[in-house]
């Protein structure tokens, strides 16, 4: 019985952290598709990966896979654009002593495109926060500078990876993040957050939100029951205020009033005493 709880015990942490691994590959993924689909609405470009950069040393290695990601995924999504082979790259970017440290200067990155004959260039940023890591992405155009494509991405942050980059009390402040998040998948993309009340004493409340606009406007009413809470989801980033009543129409002297702002993805919660 032991033995089976042990092999129990171990196929549960295997698959957990396969999952969680999985998980940020997954992200990476969907930032390659992002700017792949991007790329293909072009015609017959070259383009090459420039080392993702990283604010600090221990954050190189992570920099390094995410570039590797990209190599290796771009290649795989091209219908009407060709990324250039990595080993003439590398070839380049080792004969013009290009540490990995220094990266290419923003300042070079248009002269070393046009140096290795790309259309155009793929360049990125790792941001490590406490609890995720935001990848940041821009193709640029080698001939006039401009930017054609950009991404965006949230990645998971797994025990080994906080390890690694010697983040402490990542898992606490991560559970806080996920207990006051929006439950809408898309809430990023889409900028809006949540906000709920709860409803902690001995009446029932109708709750209005309304504009903060120079007309205020009503925007929506919800009730809540004794010990109950509602909420109003997919609200824009911005100012509200909100009236709470024992009416459905606002006109007792006893309103509650107050005032909110949305952020992304944040699902706050205000109590009413």
């Amino acid at each position: 019985m032991k033995n089976i709880l042990l092999l129990t015990t171990i196929i549960f942490y295997h698959f957990s952290y396969t999952t969680k691994a999985q998980d940020f590959d997954t992200e990476v993924g969907k930032a390659v598709a992002t700017i792949a689909q991007q790329l293909n609405k072009k015609k017959n470009i070259q383009v090459a990966i420039y080392p993702f950069k990283f604010l600090k040393n221990n954050e190189e290695g992570l920099a390094e896979y995410i570039t590797d990601e990209f190599w290796e995924g771009l290649p795989q999504k091209a219908i009407s654009y060709e990324v250039m082979d990595r080993a003439t790259f590398e070839e380049y970017f080792q004969e013009h002593q290009l540490k990995s440290e220094g990266l290419i200067d923003p300042t070079t990155e248009k002269q070393f495109g046009m140096l290795i004959a790309a259309d155009a260039y793929v360049t990125g940023k790792v941001y490590v926060f406490n609890s995720i890591i935001r990848l940041k992405i821009k193709v640029t155009d080698t001939q006039t500078g401009k930017i054609i494509a950009t991404g965006s991405q949230k990645l998971p942050i797994t025990y080994d990876m906080a390890q690694y980059l010697n983040l402490e009390g990542w898992e606490e402040k991560k559970k806080e993040i996920e207990k006051n998040k929006s439950e809408n998948p898309n809430c990023d993309k889409e900028n809006v957050g949540d906000v709920c009340f709860q409803n902690n004493t001995k009446n029932f409340y109708y709750i209005e939100i309304i504009d903060q606009g120079t007309l205020p406007t009503i925007i929506s009413t919800i009730s809540v029951n004794i010990g109950e809470y509602g909420c109003f989801k997919n609200l824009p980033l911005k100012g509200f205020h909100y009236r709470v009543s024992k009416d459905k129409y606002g006109v007792s002297n006893n309103n509650k009033l107050g005032s909110f702002h949305i952020k992304e993805c944040e699902s706050k919660v205000i109590t009413i005493n």
